[in-house]
């Protein structure tokens, strides 16, 4: 009985979800930014600073053309999203790329805690050439996501009618609702 009980508890607690990681993407997470933040090794920069909220960085990972979104809430990083794609994805490998990024993030990141496969039921009864046609059409979307930690991480492949992209989201948990409030405060005065 204290067996089952126990095994109950790992499964319903999850040891991943409090567990340390190293910083998402060697990112200075949690530590105010100053608008001078340009040098991010391996990445390129292209325009933003802190202050504005937002910057973007342009490099090539996993031999992939290769964007990185960084926002900011108080001039603190609150989310970076790493763009892959669309050059280095190709229509018979898009999927394997996927999931060889959820392999990787697995490794270090540990289980996931939820899939997420969206389906259009238009899906079934059309005709296609390639396995990644549907995702390029925007009629099938797979999401992996992680709770780990003070990090939401998201993983998607997903298309836009055109090209392919896979998109991992790095959300940090502490400055979660401080972007929300400061995204809000920005729209408010804009209307």
């Amino acid at each position: 009985m204290l067996m089952i009980l126990a095994l109950c508890m790992i499964t319903a607690f999850p040891v991943h979800a409090n567990r340390e990681v190293p910083p998402p993407l060697n990112l200075p997470w949690a530590k105010t930014v100053p608008d001078t933040f340009r040098n991010l090794p391996e990445w390129r920069y292209y325009y933003g600073d802190s202050s504005w909220g937002f910057m973007i960085f342009y490099g090539d990972a996993f031999k992939m053309e290769s964007e990185l979104q960084i926002r900011f809430a108080n001039k603190k990083i609150s989310n970076a999203t790493l763009i892959l794609g669309p050059q280095g994805l190709s229509d018979y490998g898009c999927l394997a790329t996927y999931k060889n990024v959820v392999r990787l993030l697995t490794t270090k990141y540990g289980k996931p805690s939820a899939i997420k496969i969206t389906e259009s039921e238009i899906k079934e009864d059309l005709v296609y050439s390639t396995i990644c046609s549907p995702i390029r059409t925007g009629l099938y979307v797979h999401e992996t996501v992680w709770n780990v930690g003070n990090f939401y991480i998201v993983a998607s492949i997903y298309g836009d009618d055109i090209d392919i992209f896979i998109e991992i989201d790095y959300i940090f948990k502490p400055l979660r609702s401080e972007q929300k409030k400061t995204e809000d405060s920005k729209l408010l005065k804009f209307l």
